[in-house]
């Protein structure tokens, strides 16, 4: 648990604060920032992907909380919440048309507002409430499934939200049930709106936006008397299904749609209330963005990107090696322990509340399920965290909607795929040619991680006695992957054997860690329980593995054994000083003097050294000073 530092005094930490808190009494919530358009209308920006970060783990909102948050926001519809926002601004009167419509309330959480308003909270397990504007009453808004409102405890220009009576705010299942009364009116007074010429449902380029943009636009300027605030809704409606899938930006269009409403002559009250609820019904029907080739050479909004944090994303797992939301390549020879560590990190994410999926197409059930089940994964947490895609040959180019679609239901946090030279053979896609493992990776692989925000780890194999550094086949696996990381056993394991795996980074995007960083990972084995402890290499470590394989083995080694008269113990501690305090490169230029003296060997370029047997003693002074 997060204990909350409540000796900080500025206004972010007290936000902050607060939002921890609200976690902790089971309100999903994320940071946002609020801040006023160029109207002076308070606007609030989520400042992550909210749908998929927001949550009550502490410890996560921490890692995801950037600085300039002033505010966070509340995930009405993962909370199973639905809140009544009561507006007063533009002479709206939120709270006295609620009284009217619903006298008999039950007593619940009221949240005064920055903006003076109020935000009434109610429980909705059922997720049957969705949001609606001004459906209810003039000024009287809903936010229930698939929307959210900022938190008790944001502050912005020196107003803050904070309950109504000043008290704490109640957990999540202390809060009443939304009356059946608010449901009926609700269910009564709901009308669809329905765009006048359906959507296509088919993804718009940037180019496309601009079009769809204008030609609505028009439509409302244009619109026949009786029919202008009915044809408002109906634009609002089709530009908010682009707005949910990605595109355009929510100032621009509602700045444009109004001023399109005055110019078609409707009145001011009508307007915001017409473009709300067009827009949060388009929202339940996002329209996705496609980018075209015209696309490619629209410069990004450098005023929005500089505006916003762009921190690495979390990490998380054993080791703290993997990123979320983000796609892995671990690879290695067979039997060097890749599989047990993405299953590993599969484990660290259920146990953090994720669902895995593991895509098999290698192992099978009873060594994919006995190594999870060794590694210390309950029955039941796999029953209920591990969605288990026994092999099967699944051509994932054909079937890549239908995978999607399952890992974009529920929350699911990590995808294994074991392994991707599997899946691309099964795919008909040779692994050494970039354009079909780059179409695969494109189509399948990225999108989980680009769309849904899921992490990906994919088990990826080398060739038996492969000296190259990077996984076999196609260089585009480097090129589009985030992260990839080479496992050698350089002690080999098994079920009733301990050993030693070494990770190697060899890409690294984020930066957190660099190319040829390493980790020793222990490998303790018995009574059919795998347990894995990690731990950076640092310099001194790496030059002391390096001495004992290398020098100490082959040199000290042998003059004790062969020669120990003429060998002087002085010697033998010049030696042990380089083992223990010789750099990397001090300890590689020795060596290389003994194989250019020949007293030691290489039959080739990767094999280990080796004793040449008939040299006689080396005087090894100066050389290791």
């Amino acid at each position: 648990m997060v204990k909350a530092n409540l000796g900080g005094d500025s206004a972010k930490e007290r936000v902050k604060q607060a939002a921890l808190a609200a976690a902790q009494a089971g309100y999903p919530v994320f940071p946002v920032r609020l801040w006023r358009d160029e109207e002076g209308r308070l606007q609030k920006t989520p400042l992550v992907k909210w749908t998929q970060e927001s949550t009550t783990d502490q410890e996560h909102l921490l890692r995801i909380w950037p600085f300039k948050s002033n505010a966070y926001g509340i995930d009405t519809g993962k909370a199973g919440l639905a809140l009544v926002d009561l507006d007063t601004h533009s002479g709206q009167d939120g709270p006295g048309e609620w009284a009217k419509l619903l006298p008999d309330a039950p007593k619940t959480l009221v949240v005064n507002t920055a903006s003076g308003g109020q935000h009434v909270y109610f429980r909705d397990p059922s997720g049957e409430i969705r949001n609606s504007a001004s459906v209810l009453a003039d000024g009287v808004d809903v936010r229930g499934n698939g929307g959210f409102v900022v938190g008790p405890g944001s502050e912005f220009e020196g107003l803050t939200y904070r309950t109504s009576d000043g008290g704490r705010l109640p957990r999540v299942d202390e809060l009443p049930e939304a009356p059946e009364a608010l449901r009926a009116l609700l269910r009564s007074r709901a009308v669809a709106p329905k765009p006048e010429k359906p959507s296509s449902g088919q993804p718009l380029g940037e180019a496309g936006q601009g079009v769809a943009l204008v030609r609505e636009l028009l439509a409302v300027v244009n619109a026949d008397g009786g029919t202008r605030n009915d044809q408002l809704n109906k634009s609002a409606f089709a530009l908010g299904q682009i707005l949910a899938g990605g595109g355009l930006a929510e100032s621009v269009v509602r700045g444009a749609l109004e001023e399109a409403g005055r110019q078609a002559g409707l009145n001011e009250f009508e307007i915001p209330k017409s473009i709300d609820s067009g827009m949060l019904a388009g929202a339940d029907s996002p329209r996705n963005v496609e980018r075209t080739p015209e696309d490619l050479f629209i410069g990004l909004d450098l005023h929005e990107w500089f505006s916003t944090d762009h921190p690495a994303p979390p990490r998380f797992g054993l080791g703290n090696l993997i990123y979320e939301g983000s796609v892995h390549i671990i690879a290695g020879e067979p039997a060097s322990g890749k599989s047990v560590l993405c299953y590993q990190w599969a484990i660290d994410a259920m146990r953090a509340g994720k669902r895995a999926v593991l895509l098999d197409e290698e192992a099978g059930p009873r060594d994919a399920l006995g190594k999870l089940v060794a590694l210390g994964a309950s029955t039941e947490l796999l029953k209920d965290r591990l969605t288990y895609l026994a092999p099967s040959g699944r051509n994932l180019d054909k079937l890549a909607t239908q995978f999607h679609a399952l890992v974009s239901s529920g929350e699911v946090g990590v995808v294994v795929v074991d392994s991707l030279g599997a899946a691309l053979a099964i795919a008909g896609r040779p692994e050494n040619d970039n354009g079909e493992v780059g179409g695969f990776l494109t189509s399948v692989v990225l999108p989980l991680a680009e769309k849904y925000g899921v992490t990906v780890l994919l088990i990826d194999h080398k060739t038996k006695g492969d000296t190259g550094r990077y996984s076999r086949g196609a260089s585009i696996k480097l090129q589009l992957t985030a992260v990839q990381l080479a496992v050698v056993a350089t002690q080999p394991f098994s079920k009733e054997k301990d050993g030693v795996m070494t990770i190697e980074c060899n890409k690294n995007r984020f930066g957190d860690y660099a190319e040829g960083d390493r980790w020793k990972v222990d490998v303790s084995t018995g009574n059919g329980q795998i347990l894995l402890d990690v731990e950076e290499f640092t310099q001194a470590d790496e030059a002391e593995a390096f001495v004992k394989s290398e020098l100490v083995q082959a040199v000290a080694g042998h003059y004790r054994s062969v020669h120990p008269q003429t060998f002087a113990v002085r010697k033998l501690h010049e030696v042990e000083a380089i083992k223990q305090h010789g750099s990397k490169q001090k300890i590689e230029t020795v060596v290389k003097w003994l194989v250019a003296q020949g007293v030691l060997t290489r039959t080739s370029p990767s094999s280990p050294l080796e004793w040449v047997p008939d040299q006689t003693a080396l005087d090894l002074t100066g050389v290791a000073s």
